[in-house]
């Protein structure tokens, strides 16, 4: 029983990044976004530049399809999905 009570409490190593939110316009409504969730769920630094076109290509997969990126396997979640359409519509402004 101890052993799983150790467990619950051990921490993510992207935990410890703090990240704040932000608060944009879309659509002409305003919607709360964390800051740099993408860069953090791809795993890229937050100085990258996304294109629009990479993001074109990381949109057409299907939810649960294994894919590639700058050399690293990822599985497309639901939530990676909406952050880069929310991505791209944020880029078309």
């Amino acid at each position: 029983m101890l052993l799983l009570v150790i467990m619950a409490y051990k921490k993510d190593k992207r935990s410890s990044v703090v990240q704040s939110t932000k608060k944009v316009e879309l659509g002409g409504e305003k919607i709360t976004i964390k800051k740099g969730a993408l860069h953090g769920q791809l795993r890229t630094p937050a100085d990258y530049k996304f294109s629009m076109a990479e993001l074109k290509r990381l949109n057409k997969n299907m939810i649960g399809a294994k894919f590639k990126f700058k050399g690293k396997e990822f599985t497309m979640t639901p939530l990676l999905k909406k952050r880069i359409t929310l991505g791209m519509n944020l880029m078309k402004k």
